[in-house]
C-alpha cells in the first residue's frame, strides 16, 4: 500500500505541465480521531499545519453580463502536513483527487454580488508517522477566489480513517475542519 501512495505522489507531480497552474494552499486542521470502543485508548487530536499543492486548469470565466457560469474540473493534489500532540508530532504526505464544481456569478442576488469560487469533493491517500501507517481522507469543501487571480480562502470538512494505528490491530477514525488560504 505504501508503495502505491509513493507511486501516486510521483504520478501526480508529473501532471503539473504547461496547461495547469500549481496552487499552494496553506492552512490548519482542527479535529480528532475517535478512541472507538476501547475506553483505555485516548482520543488523538488532529490539529496541525497543512500545505496542499493543487494542479489546476483554468478557472471558470466570469460572465460578460449579469448571470452565472459553471464548470467542472478534476484537480490532482499533493498534501504535506503534521498533527501535533502533547508530547510529539507526526508528519504525513499523500496524494489526492479533488472534483470541483466551479461557479462564477456577476451581479446576482438581492445585493447584486459578483463572486467566483467552487464547491468540491476530495479523496486522499496518505502515509503518516514513523511507522508509515496508511491513512485515508474523504471530504467536501468550498473556496472563494478573487476575480482575476487564483488567490483564495476556503474551508474543508473531512472524514479520516487510519486503519492500522501504529501497527496495532485496532484502527481509528475521526474528522477535522480545515481552514486555508491559497495562491
Amino acid at each position: 500500500m505504501r508503495s502505491l501512495i509513493v507511486a501516486g505522489v510521483l504520478v501526480v507531480s508529473g501532471v503539473a505541465h504547461a496547461d495547469r497552474t500549481t496552487v499552494i494552499d496553506v492552512g490548519m486542521t482542527f479535529g480528532a480521531l475517535d478512541k472507538g470502543f476501547d475506553a483505555t485508548r485516548e482520543e488523538k487530536p488532529l490539529v496541525g499545519p497543512r500545505v496542499t499543492l493543487g494542479f489546476e486548469g483554468p478557472l471558470v470565466a466570469m460572465p460578460d453580463h449579469p448571470g452565472y457560469n459553471f464548470a467542472g474540473a478534476l484537480v490532482p493534489e499533493l498534501v504535506l502536513g503534521s498533527y501535533v500532540y502533547d508530547d510529539h508530532a507526526e508528519g504525513y504526505i499523500g496524494v489526492g483527487l479533488r472534483a470541483d464544481l466551479q461557479m462564477g456569478q456577476r451581479e446576482q442576488g438581492l445585493l447584486r454580488v459578483s463572486a467566483r469560487g467552487a464547491l468540491y469533493l476530495v479523496g486522499r491517500a496518505l502515509v503518516i508517522g514513523d511507522t508509515r501507517d496508511p491513512m485515508y481522507e474523504v471530504g467536501f469543501g468550498e473556496y472563494l477566489t478573487r476575480f482575476r487571480t487564483r488567490e483564495r480562502v476556503g474551508f474543508e470538512l473531512t472524514f479520516v480513517d487510519r486503519p492500522s494505528d501504529h501497527g496495532s490491530v485496532d484502527g481509528s477514525a475521526g474528522g477535522f475542519l480545515g481552514l486555508y488560504i491559497g495562491r
